[in-house]
C-alpha cells in the first residue's frame, strides 16, 4: 500500500517522509476542495485514542486514525492539510483520484481486514528498522 500525508514533522511521519513545511501550498486550489472531499470518505482501517492537532496553529483537529482507498493510505488530518494548507499530495495519488472522477471506493470487509494486515506488517518492519 502506498502511503501520503506522513510528514517527518509529525508524530506519525518518519524521519524520511516529506516535510509538511516544504509541501505547503503545493497543491492547486482547483484541487483541493475535490481532494479534502475524497480523502475524507477513505476507509478507516487503523484507529487509535487522541487527537491530531495542526502542526501550523496548534488546533485540535480530529480523532486519530489511518484511511484508504484500497491503494493508497493516509492519516486523517490529511483532508484538513490540503484543505486549509494546500499540501501537496503524490502526483500518482491525484491522478487516481482524477480517474475515479474524485469518488473514493468504498471497501468490503475483507479488503479492510486485508489492508489491515499489510498495513500492521509495515507497522512491524519499520519498528524493528527504527531500533536498528
Amino acid at each position: 500500500m502506498r502511503r501520503a500525508g506522513f510528514f517527518r514533522e509529525l508524530p506519525h511521519g518518519l524521519p524520511e517522509d516529506p516535510s509538511l513545511v516544504e509541501s505547503r501550498g503545493g497543491l492547486p486550489e482547483e484541487d483541493r476542495e475535490r481532494a479534502a472531499a475524497y480523502l475524507r470518505k477513505g476507509a478507516v482501517f487503523s484507529a487509535s485514542g487522541g487527537m491530531f492537532k495542526d502542526w501550523f496553529t496548534g488546533e485540535q483537529v480530529i480523532a486519530h486514525h489511518t484511511q484508504t482507498d484500497g491503494v493508497w493510505m493516509w492519516p486523517a488530518d490529511l483532508p484538513h492539510y490540503v484543505e486549509r494548507h494546500a499540501t501537496a499530495l503524490p502526483e500518482e495519488l491525484l491522478q487516481r483520484m482524477r480517474d475515479l472522477e474524485w469518488k473514493c471506493p468504498v471497501l468490503t470487509r475483507q479488503e479492510l481486514i486485508a489492508l489491515s494486515e499489510e498495513f500492521f506488517e509495515f507497522m512491524r518492519k519499520n519498528k524493528k528498522k527504527n531500533k536498528g
